[in-house]
């Protein structure tokens, strides 16, 4: 990856004085190519117990902070929430490929509550859904990283690579219709990411997606309207696996654990 830094920083527009500009309309399709190029090889240095890439489906659950004592915030999120897996579960009965993979994928989940956590597996597993487990147990991986300090920073680099390397992500925040941590990964990583709620009831996030990316809308991010559209979009994602430029090499694999 350092090979390929300097020659992307040599040929970003907008140089002067040494230094290299960070306003994208003045990035030619070279600059954004080569920042491509590097951003897809953003790797874990260290083993963080993944999955195999694009063979599982993400919900990162928000439900901490400042959202965590209003229960009439959390309630009508749960109940967004629900129908959303709702109609993903509808999807694994049709005769449309894209749908059907993406009904069958098993869940990752990742929250800031272990209760809320736990009651949504449940509810992942009467809908029919299964569990995507790690590959292995991060404490026990990282035995000197139990402390106060190490300890969230690996749990976080964790969370941060399994949407990375997902097929696809389903964000549930309550009082947002996003969460920025969910989001940074998704979009670092190419991965459809699903936010539950309508144009309608987007509020000021529908001018940002549809808006978002100097006028145009942001890729790779998908409104309930455009539910078919990421269905096809994690059904793409999926289908290219391992053999996907993003997907882990052998020898990446070996070397992050996953």
């Amino acid at each position: 990856m350092r090979n390929r830094l300097v020659p992307m920083t040599a040929r970003l527009g907008g140089k002067s004085g040494g230094r290299t500009s960070t306003k994208l309309s003045t990035w030619t399709a070279s600059d954004l190519e080569s920042y491509a190029a590097v951003q897809s090889e953003l790797r874990p240095r260290v083993p963080l117990c993944l999955p195999a890439a694009g063979t599982y489906l993400v919900l990162h659950l928000r439900r901490g902070d400042r959202w965590g004592g209003n229960r009439q915030e959390v309630e009508l999120t749960e109940a967004v929430l629900r129908l959303s897996l709702d109609s993903i579960r509808r999807s694994r009965d049709t005769d449309d490929d894209s749908g059907g993979i993406v009904g069958r994928l098993p869940w990752l989940v990742l929250s800031d509550d272990d209760a809320t956590r736990s009651a949504v597996l449940a509810d992942l597993g009467r809908l029919g859904f299964s569990e995507e487990p790690w590959t292995c147990d991060l404490q026990e991986r990282w035995p000197d990283g139990r402390s106060w300090r190490v300890e969230p920073t690996l749990q976080m680099a964790q969370s941060f690579f399994a949407m990375y390397f997902a097929a696809g992500v389903l964000v549930s925040a309550a009082g947002s219709p996003e969460s920025s941590f969910s989001t940074v990964a998704a979009l670092a990583g190419r991965v459809p990411l699903l936010l539950p709620v309508s144009l309608q009831q987007a509020g000021a996030v529908h001018d940002w997606v549809m808006k978002g990316n100097g006028g145009e809308p942001m890729r790779d991010l998908y409104l309930m309207d455009g539910f078919d559209a990421w269905k096809q979009a994690v059904s793409l994602r999926h289908q290219a696996g391992n053999s996907s430029g993003r997907a882990l090499s052998r020898r990446d694999r070996l070397r992050t654990g996953s």
